[in-house]
């Protein structure tokens, strides 16, 4: 995520999407009438390698659109050399770590330090993985859902980059033990 902020109200938020293409969107957040606003400026996928020079770039292009390249006080990212290079060295621009990202990475941190918290995830996993990878361990999984009058629920798959994912994994397969036990 990679947000700016000029004259504090336009932002820039950077996100990849999970079909292997990269986009760069410029929001513009302002307060109206007691309303927050946050349209988007535009979007625009990078087709060249993701250096700090080509995101600059491509920044520093829709800023231009929008008249705004000169306003921008600060710019919000997350911590990768790339967007840090690119607000830093390329845009001349006070670069501030995202805070979410840092929390995210902290996290991460604490999680990987602990052994026990580690096999718990590497064995919920090896479950999901087996769930995504068999259409039979699939379809028997439902119909024990529906013999239990159980909602039907899929195994969800965690992004080991975000901590809540793995949460959210081990939820999931908690909501559905009776079930999953029963397969297996």
């Amino acid at each position: 995520m990679l947000e700016t902020v000029a004259d504090l109200s336009n932002n820039t938020d950077m996100w990849t999407s999970d079909c292997n293409k990269s986009y760069i969107t410029v929001t513009c957040h302002f307060i109206f009438d007691h309303h927050l606003y946050s349209p988007v400026l535009a979007t625009r996928e990078v087709f060249d390698s993701h250096t700090g020079i080509n995101i600059a770039t491509t920044l520093k292009n829709i800023f231009n659109e929008w008249g705004i390249a000169d306003k921008i006080v600060t710019m919000v990212s997350d911590n990768g050399s790339n967007i840090k290079s690119a607000i830093n060295e390329h845009l001349h621009k006070y670069h501030h770590p995202c805070v979410a990202h840092t929390l995210n990475l902290s996290i991460n941190e604490a999680i990987n330090g602990n052994l026990d918290i580690i096999q718990i995830l590497k064995k919920c996993r090896t479950i999901v993985g087996h769930f995504k990878h068999s259409y039979y361990a699939n379809g028997k999984l439902r119909e024990f859902q529906l013999q239990m009058n159980l909602p039907i629920l899929k195994v969800k798959q965690d992004v080991v980059t975000r901590w809540n994912s793995s949460l959210i994994m081990i939820e999931r397969l908690l909501d559905i033990k009776n079930p999953l036990s029963a397969t297996m």
